[in-house]
This record gives structure tokens, sequence and C-alpha cells, in this order.
């Protein structure tokens, strides 16, 4: 369904609905009404197939069934990434800011394009500032590690990162059975930023903080981040010779995404003819208490 197929949906369901001033709406509010909608929507289908096992870690039931709902929004970022500075060292633990995991903006060398993956660090092939990621919900991490020996590399399987609740984060990592490992990192979202916990840095090739190697040589490769992003802000414009902006969910979920914002649109005119009118039954009701505070003091005749 086209933007403009949804905005006349709006109104015949609307004006079915008893809303007959509906054909008084502007059409940058019916835009308004179907971005907010949009939005619970997502929202709803996130928090219906996301839960917290007993072990303290989120689970991803996003990535099976009904989120499949969402599958427009479902996207992959995966790139190289140079780990800052350690910030702990007995069990290696990393801060990396969300902001820093992006697109390229435009093209700096030849291995790196625009619209590649980049992760930011200082002197990258995007001057540390690429287009960063918008998402809606995080549903995955996963790490893989490389080898390099005399020329030549081995890398790893791609292993699973954990997401913890950050108030369980101390609990996890000093936990003898859920620690981090290498084959299970542990991470934990906050402040705009990914806290990365891996294994006990190898001590026959640690050299410096930032240079941490793990089980006989390996470092940390790349990072896989699959995200729910944020949606296409809807826009009707043909009718003064702009560029229209459709919705990229399924189809399918079309009409429920209209017919919610004709609820939306429901409830807020209610809401408004019902402060008005509590509005004016309480000014009557001043009024009557003011007529009868002139009406006791009156002056009598003589």
């Amino acid at each position: 369904m086209t933007i403009a197929e949804m905005h006349q949906m709006f109104r015949n369901y609307a004006q079915q609905m008893g809303m007959q001033n509906v054909r008084a709406i502007l059409p940058s509010q019916i835009d308004l009404l179907l971005n907010n909608s949009i939005s619970d929507t997502v929202n709803q289908v996130i928090a219906q197939n996301i839960g917290s096992t007993s072990d303290r870690v989120i689970t991803d039931n996003s990535k099976l069934n009904q989120v499949n709902a969402l599958k427009s929004l479902y996207k992959v970022w995966k790139a190289k990434v140079k780990l800052p500075a350690a910030k702990t060292n007995y069990i290696a633990s990393y801060v990396l800011p969300l902001d820093n995991f992006g697109i390229a903006s435009e093209a700096k060398d030849t291995t790196i394009k625009k619209g590649d993956n980049v992760y930011a660090t200082p002197g990258s092939a995007d001057n540390g500032k690429p287009n960063k990621i918008e998402y809606f919900f995080l549903v995955d991490l996963s790490i893989d590690y490389v080898k390099a020996d005399s020329g030549s590399s081995f890398t790893t399987n791609i292993f699973p990162i954990r997401l913890v609740d950050d108030q369980y984060l101390a609990d996890v990592v000093n936990d003898f059975v859920m620690a981090p490992s290498l084959r299970s990192p542990v991470a934990t979202i906050h402040d705009n930023t990914i806290e990365l916990y891996i294994d006990k840095p190898d001590v026959n090739t640690k050299t410096t903080s930032d240079a941490y190697k793990f089980g006989g040589g390996l470092e940390v490769n790349e990072i896989r981040l699959s995200y729910i992003g944020k949606p296409n802000i809807v826009k009707f414009n043909e009718d003064i010779g702009g560029t229209d902006v459709d919705c990229e969910l399924p189809e399918s979920m079309h009409v429920d995404i209209v017919k919610h914002a004709v609820d939306l649109y429901r409830t807020a005119l209610n809401g408004g003819i019902v402060g008005a009118q509590g509005a004016k039954q309480q000014q009557q009701r001043e009024n009557v208490r003011n007529n009868v505070r002139d009406e006791g003091y009156e002056p009598t005749s003589r």
C-alpha cells in the first residue's frame, strides 16, 4: 500500500467510525498519526517477543517467529574492529561506543567505499565519523578471532556474545559457570555504549593493555551486530510536487497500522472534546457560585 493509499484508507475508515470531520484533517497531520502508529506497532512486536531467561541472559525469540513481520527492518552490521585500551585486566573488558558503529559516508581509499560498514577509530578510513546506525532494538551480537603467525592467518568460527541485563553484570562476570570466555563473551548495553567482556588475556602474548591477545595469540577480528532499524518516516508529498515516502513495513501490516492511526486520532479528538466540556461545566459552576455571592450581598431597597 502506498502512502497515498494509506491516506485514503485513513479518511474512509475514520468516516466509517463516525468521525465526519476527518475530511478537514491535513495530510501532514495524517502523516504524524501514521508515523506514531508505525512506532507503536514495531515496539509492540518487539515487546511481545523478547524475554529474559533464569540465567539472567536476554533471549532473542525475536529472531524466530512473529518478529519476522519486521524482516524489512532487520539489518546486519559486520566489520573489523580495533579494540581500544582494555578497561579491566583480569578478564579483559572494553567499552565500545555505539556511535562508532556506522556506515561510511564517503570513500577514503580503495578498500573502504561509501556505504561500507565502518567502525570508527582514530585515523580510520572515514575520519572516525561514519553515519552511525539507528536502531529500535539490538537483536544479536557475535564475534570472531584471527591468529596471524609467520605470514599466515587463521580465522575462527563466529561465536555468540551474550547480552546481559546491566544489573546482573557483576554476578555473571564473577560466576564460575556463566563467566565470560573466548567462546562465550558477555556484553551489556548502557549509556549508548557496549561494554564487552571477553576472557583472561594470554600472559605469553600480553604486551600492552591495548594489544591483548587470547588463547595463544588470537585477536578480535570482526564484530557482527544485528538489529531492528528505525523505519522510514512516511510522508505524503505528491500533491505539492514532492516525493512520497512509503511505509517500508510488510504490506500485511499496513491495514493494522492505519486502523491504529485512526484510533489515535479518535482518542485525541475525544480527549479534546471531553476537556472542553469539562472546562465549560467548570465555568458554569463558577458562574453559579458568583451569582449566588452577588445575590447574597445585594443591598436591599428602602
